[in-house]
């Protein structure tokens, strides 16, 4: 799988797709070269941007699933995150558990929202 990205932007506040990554000479990762559906593309440095990986899946209406979306599934939220080099579903609510088989159920949940875009969803989570 070809790693792919979306980027939050601080700045606009809205998810973009990441074109191309900047490096500088020590190998810390600088900026991003972002896109619109426009055909624009503008760069923004790491700082004013939070990456957001895409886990190769797709939900149930066929969208992609990266890193800090949100998700339901059988009716409780769960936050998509990268844990030890496997995509994990934590709980939002109730705060009771994660599950680490999120691969057999990718097709089954509904993107419902971003921990960026959508902060709202995460109230009362112990574990954002």
């Amino acid at each position: 799988m070809i790693p792919k990205y979306r980027a939050y932007s601080k700045i606009c506040k809205v998810a973009f797709p990441v074109l191309s990554l900047f490096w500088d000479w020590d190998q810390s990762l600088r900026g991003a070269n972002l896109g619109n559906n426009d055909d624009s593309v503008w760069y923004q440095e790491i700082k004013d941007i939070e990456l957001m990986q895409w886990t190769g899946l797709v939900d149930k209406n066929g969208n992609e699933i990266y890193t800090g979306h949100i998700v339901k599934l059988n009716g409780l939220l769960f936050k998509v995150v990268m844990e030890f080099c496997q995509i994990t579903l934590i709980c939002i609510t109730p705060k009771t558990y994660s599950s680490p088989y999120f691969y057999s159920q990718a097709k089954e949940c509904e993107i419902v929202g971003s921990i960026y875009e959508n902060p709202e969803l995460l109230e009362g989570a112990d574990h954002v």
